[in-house]
C-alpha cells in the first residue's frame, strides 16, 4: 500500500490524539497532540530508537531530561535524540497544547 496525503484536525476535547504513524515502527514519522491541564505531566518516558521534537503550540512547558529542565513557551521547538528519558509538565495556568513529532534515528 502506497502512502497517501492526508488531513487531520488538532481540534480534540481528549488530552491525546495520535496524528499519525505508530512509534512502535521502526520506520516512518509518528506524530500527535497532547492537551494537558496545570500541574499536569506526561509521565517520564523513553524516545527509544526514534528522534522527538516537542512543538509547543499554547502555554508553558518544562520538559525534563536528567538533571535538565527546558522551560518552552508559544512558538519554541525541542529536540530530544534517541534514548533519552523525558517528561514534559504544564507549568502554566492556561492549558498546554503540543505537538510531537518522532522519526527513526538514521
Amino acid at each position: 500500500m502506497k502512502n497517501r496525503p492526508f488531513v487531520k484536525t488538532l481540534d480534540s476535547a481528549r488530552k491525546f490524539k495520535r496524528l499519525f504513524g505508530n512509534s512502535r515502527k521502526k520506520k516512518g514519522l509518528c506524530s500527535g497532540f497532547i492537551i494537558l491541564k496545570r500541574g499536569k505531566s506526561i509521565g517520564i518516558h523513553s524516545t527509544g530508537k526514534r528522534e522527538e521534537i516537542i512543538i509547543v503550540l499554547e502555554g508553558k512547558a518544562q520538559v525534563s531530561i536528567a538533571d535538565k529542565h527546558f522551560i518552552l513557551k508559544n512558538g519554541m521547538v525541542l529536540y530530544i535524540p534517541p534514548n533519552t528519558l523525558h517528561n514534559v509538565k504544564n507549568i502554566d495556568a492556561r492549558l498546554l497544547k503540543y505537538l510531537y513529532v518522532t522519526a527513526a534515528a538514521i
